[in-house]
C-alpha cells in the first residue's frame, strides 16, 4: 500500500471514530437527561424553571454541535466546519457563565453529600469543559489536536448526564461514581484508538486524559476537605 493510500485510509478511520464518538457522547446525553427534561412532558417530571430550561438547551446544543462539527469533518466540508466553529465559541462562552449560575442556585447533591460539598462536582466538570475548549480554539489550525480536545471537552460536560443515566445501568455504581465509570470508557476508546493508529498515546490524550482522571478524586478530596465547604457557602449564599 502506497503512503499516500496508508494516510487516506487512518484520516477515513480516524473521521468515523470520532463521529461514532460524538453519537454514543449524543446517546449517553439523551438516555441520561430523557426523563427529567427531553421527555419530561410524558413522563410526569416535575416542571423546571426557566433558567434551567435555557441551561438545557445551552448544553443540548453544544452536544448537538460537536456531532454536527464531526459530521463536516467526515464529510470533508472543513469549510462549513470553521463558520460553525466559531457559533460553538459563543455557546461555550455562555455555557461557562450559565453552567456556574446553574451550579450555584440550582444543584441537587446526592443524599451522601451536602450542597456545599457537592457543588466542586459540577465547578470541575464546568473548569476542564472551558480548559479544553480554550485549548482546542487555540489549536484550531492543528486538527489531531483540536478535535482530541473538543472530545474531552464534551466528554466532561456531559458528566451530569452520565450520572443520571447509571440509573438505567443496575450494575453500575449510581451517580458520580457511575459517571466516572462510563467517563473513563470514552477515553479509554480514545487511547485504545491512538494507540492502534498512531502507534503510541497522543499528547493530547496523554496529558488531558491524565488530567480528567486525576480530577475525578480530587472531586472527592475537596468536597470532604475543612476548607471547601466554607468556601461553597460564600458562593450559594
Amino acid at each position: 500500500m502506497s503512503t499516500a493510500a496508508a494516510s487516506s485510509l487512518q484520516l477515513n478511520g480516524e473521521r468515523r471514530f470520532f463521529l461514532a464518538m460524538a453519537a454514543a457522547l449524543a446517546i449517553c446525553t439523551f438516555a441520561g437527561f430523557a426523563r427529567s427534561y427531553y421527555l419530561m412532558s410524558f413522563t410526569g417530571a416535575k416542571n423546571l424553571a426557566p433558567l434551567v430550561h435555557v441551561h438545557g438547551a445551552l448544553f443540548t446544543g453544544w452536544v448537538i454541535l460537536f456531532g454536527f462539527q464531526a459530521s463536516l469533518i467526515s464529510a470533508r466540508r472543513t469549510d462549513i466546519h470553521v463558520v460553525t466553529g466559531a457559533m460553538g465559541i459563543v455557546l461555550a462562552i455562555a455555557m461557562v457563565v450559565l453552567g456556574i449560575v446553574v451550579a450555584v442556585t440550582r444543584s441537587q447533591p446526592p443524599p451522601i453529600f451536602t450542597r456545599e460539598e457537592f457543588l466542586i462536582f459540577p465547578f470541575v466538570a464546568i473548569g476542564l469543559f472551558a480548559l479544553f475548549v480554550l485549548c482546542a480554539f487555540a489549536n484550531r489550525h492543528r486538527p489531531d489536536y483540536h478535535k482530541r480536545y473538543m472530545l474531552l471537552a464534551t466528554i466532561n460536560v456531559v458528566f451530569p448526564a452520565l450520572a443520571r443515566m447509571t440509573a438505567l445501568l443496575p450494575f453500575l455504581p449510581r451517580g458520580v461514581l457511575g459517571a466516572m465509570i462510563i467517563a473513563n470508557l470514552f477515553l479509554a476508546a480514545l487511547v485504545l484508538f491512538d494507540l492502534r493508529s498512531l502507534g503510541r498515546l497522543h499528547p493530547v490524550t496523554l496529558w488531558g486524559g491524565a488530567l480528567t482522571l486525576i480530577c475525578e478524586p480530587a472531586r472527592f478530596i475537596i468536597a470532604r476537605s475543612a476548607w471547601w465547604p466554607d468556601v461553597a457557602r460564600s458562593l450559594i449564599h
